[in-house]
């Protein structure tokens, strides 16, 4: 008889669960699994089918803290021996007496024993990210335990000395599970420095801080809606700084409402430490809608996708990934603040240009769009004699604007007037420990005002953790 039989053979058995040993929970509170466990522990007399529903559920809110790699519960008799390392919680005390009268079996004494593996919960990393046009230093500390509850905590500085970006920036990132944990309070706070490395080569500074609610639906489905307020400056303008920069100098406030809805269920190859994907759907949907600022209010939203499928047990895998955006204003007849407009170029926006240098400019420097496309597609495959290895070669072909006039469907020249270039490389995924890219762009558009980067473009990044 299957274990399936037996339990629909047992489901009305009677039992009283006493106990829930936990193996595994080492610096967490009790009473944040005394909450986890709530759906068992708010009646200590069930029947089989009651402790199964229960036991879901509690594996699900399990899930939902992000904090356990994995997680399994069992049931005994009550008289097993529990482990010495293990966290007893006691079930109610009072007896809930209608299952036991309807039932002519005596309740069988039971307890549960929850085992854990928790994720790393606290560690250290410094990454160098060399380029071929410099380097940049990343640095982040991560809790995710902070206080005993899964609450996360994070600080992450940046160092980028690139010479077409450098940039400084400091984040500090705080999330609270609340009594369901499936909902967490999130806070978010931002320092940021950069040089625009245009022609006019003027400084950048931003502050922002961020509270919002992240809620999980299940495995695949999250969403967040939050408060976003923004302080910045544009100042030491040079003698060629455009117009369009020149409007937006000086300090500046916008306050917003962001919402952010993501869907991803992709699936990741185990030798890359769970890094490099190899089949799914990732949908990821971004809304800013101004509230209040000095300048013009509107609504920007973007939405990016990218889906993978793959062949011969993961040895090719093909990708289509791209992203679309607009800024609707509530006055056409103004403009937004130009650090609200939609950017491409670069690594991880089009390959074969350089950082946000397509599109719109004016006068030498780069302006943005109120609107943009952006469209690739990428062959990976496994490298022949080669087993369970995260390297991959890659062909790659990407396209993209920034536009401000949106065209109509039957209009395609945008498609075929935009930036575009095509390539091959290598990519190596090794979580976050090691990550290299090795490309030779090859740019097949011919539009005077982007900049294009073509030949051999690469990264690698080498984190050292300290736990």
């Amino acid at each position: 008889m299957s274990q399936q039989e037996i339990l629909q053979k047992n489901y009305s058995t009677p039992l009283h669960l006493q106990q829930v040993d936990i193996v595994g929970g080492e610096g967490f509170n009790a009473l944040f699994f005394k909450n986890l466990l709530n759906p068992l522990l708010s009646n200590s007399d069930l029947t089989v089918s009651n402790f199964v529903q229960s036991s879901n559920e509690v594996i699900q809110r399990l899930n939902d803290t992000e904090v356990f790699n994995t997680s399994h519960l069992e049931v005994v008799e009550a008289s097993a021996a529990a482990d010495e390392h293990s966290l007893v919680i006691e079930g109610q005390t009072t007896a809930f007496k209608r299952n036991i009268q309807q039932s002519q079996l005596k309740p069988l004494p039971v307890k549960a024993i929850l085992t854990l593996r928790p994720s790393l919960l606290k560690h250290f990393t410094v990454t160098p990210v060399l380029f071929e046009n410099g380097i940049a230093l990343n640095g982040i500390y991560s809790n995710l335990n902070a206080f005993g509850n899964s609450e996360s905590l994070s600080f992450n500085g940046l160092v980028d000395l690139r010479s077409e970006s450098p940039l400084k920036n400091f984040n500090f990132n705080f999330q609270a599970p609340l009594k369901d944990p499936s909902y967490r309070l999130v806070f978010n706070s931002l320092l940021s420095k950069s040089t625009v490395a245009w022609a006019s080569n003027h400084e950048q500074t931003n502050s922002s801080v961020y509270l919002g609610l992240h809620k999980r639906f299940g495995r695949s489905l999250t969403s967040e809606l939050g408060f976003s307020g923004v302080h910045r400056n544009v100042y030491n303008l040079s003698d060629f700084t455009s117009d369009t920069i020149k409007s937006d100098a000086s300090f500046s406030n916008k306050n917003s409402l962001l919402l952010n809805v993501n869907y991803d269920s992709r699936s990741f190859t185990p030798e890359s430490l769970y890094k490099f994907p190899t089949k799914g759907l990732s949908l990821t949907f971004n809304n800013e809608l101004i509230i209040d600022q000095e300048k013009e209010q509107f609504s920007k939203s973007d939405l990016k996708f990218q889906s993978l499928y793959s062949f011969f047990n993961n040895w090719l895998t093909f990708e289509v990934a791209g992203g679309i955006g607009s800024i609707i204003l509530n006055d056409t007849s103004k403009k937004p603040h130009f650090q609200d407009k939609f950017f491409l170029g670069g690594f991880n926006s089009l390959r074969g240009f350089k950082f946000n240098s397509t599109g719109l400019k004016d006068g030498n420097d780069f302006v943005g769009g109120t609107n943009y496309f952006q469209l690739g597609a990428t062959a990976y495959s496994k490298i022949p004699f080669v087993k369970a290895s995260p390297l991959r070669l890659r062909l790659f072909i990407n396209a993209g604007d920034v536009i401000n006039d949106i065209p109509t469907l039957k209009n395609t020249n945008f498609i075929k007037n935009s930036a575009q270039a095509v390539g091959w490389g290598l990519t190596y995924s090794l979580g976050s420990v090691a990550n290299a890219e090795f490309n030779y762009n090859i740019p097949i558009s011919t539009r005077t005002q982007d900049i294009t980067k073509p030949g051999i473009e690469f990264a690698l990044s080498l984190s050292g953790d300290f736990n």
